[in-house]
């Protein structure tokens, strides 16, 4: 099944995707990025598909919330850089876990969700 494939019909294949464990890393970041770009990105298949060797994870606009990304921290303590803009469900609780597990992060977006508005004031 070719990955164009699987876009086409991503929403019918998001359970069985989330099963697949033996799916190199490069694979399963593509997986997500369409799960978000077609707005099925959920908490549990960004976990199922979280890898330790992401150094770079774009979540903009998805509606993953701080279980999410509290489990992101853990599992890929490489980021370097996360992209959350406009992730309304992300609290400061989410951020201060992720940073605190993941020691290499040097770049984050939150632009446009409740943090931005929260730190800008």
């Amino acid at each position: 099944m070719t990955l164009s494939l699987i876009a086409e019909h991503l929403k019918e294949n998001m359970d069985t995707l989330s099963k697949i464990v033996d799916c190199p890393p490069e694979i399963k970041i593509k997986f997500v990025a369409m799960s978000r770009r077609k707005q099925l990105l959920s908490d549990d298949f960004l976990i199922s598909m979280a890898n330790s060797s992401w150094s770079i994870l774009d979540l903009p606009g998805s509606e993953v919330t701080d279980v999410g990304i509290t489990k992101v921290a853990e599992l890929c303590i490489s980021l370097r850089a996360l992209d959350m803009s406009r992730c309304k469900s992300i609290t400061a609780d989410g951020v201060s876990k992720l940073v605190q597990q993941c020691k290499a992060l040097k770049t984050i977006r939150f632009g446009g969700c409740s943090l931005s508005e929260a730190w800008t004031h």
